[in-house]
């Protein structure tokens, strides 16, 4: 049996991967690579979050390259938790051993409601962004990733967890549960 050293969380925008995969690494003590995060790291006058702005691709494979570097040296005493959402795709991609795929879903409205929150927007405003952001995304990563198509897949994944009603403390408590289940030590 494989010990675990490594999680991944992903979801469409909204759904609270970054949220969710924060909160687990301060409670647990575990290492996050957090992709939003990084990318600003990579281009620091790059807001994608709050603008509706096309990432260059050379940052999206610099990130992804760094994400799989990262995925590779994990250990289970050098664990990390990454919010992606081509996470599972990687995971696949390159049968990394010991890690946990976990997917959040939600209701559109939800997740739309969620972003507009988030960045202060109006529900509209949010809405159109999100598809326009998500369109972008799936031309991109068909274009750089020929075969990724499928990285929402719930097959793909050991958890799917449907937040929608739940807050974060409800969702960050099943997902717990199922990674302790599935053989994460977070004693």
């Amino acid at each position: 049996m494989v010990e675990v050293c490594g999680v991944v969380v992903t979801g469409m925008p909204g759904t609270g991967k970054s949220s969710l995969s924060k909160m687990i690494s301060v409670c647990y003590g575990i290492e996050r690579f957090p992709v939003g995060d990084t990318m600003r790291a990579i281009n620091p006058m790059l807001d994608f979050a709050r603008e509706n702005v096309l990432i260059p691709d050379g940052v999206h494979l610099e990130l992804d390259r760094r994400m799989i570097e990262r995925m590779r040296d994990l250990t289970p005493q050098k664990r990390m938790i990454f919010d992606a959402c081509l996470a599972l795709y990687f995971v696949d991609l390159y049968h990394f051993p010991g890690i946990i795929k976990i997917l959040i879903v939600a209701d559109w409205e939800k997740c739309v409601e969620r972003i507009a929150l988030r960045e202060d927007k109006t529900y509209d405003l949010a809405e159109q962004t999100t598809m326009q952001r998500i369109v972008d995304n799936n031309s991109r990563w068909g274009r750089l990733y020929p075969g990724s198509r499928g990285y929402f897949d719930p097959k793909k994944a050991d958890i799917v967890i449907d937040n929608t009603r739940l807050d974060l403390e409800a969702t960050k408590e099943v997902v717990v549960k199922g990674m302790k289940r599935l053989g994460l030590d977070l004693d």
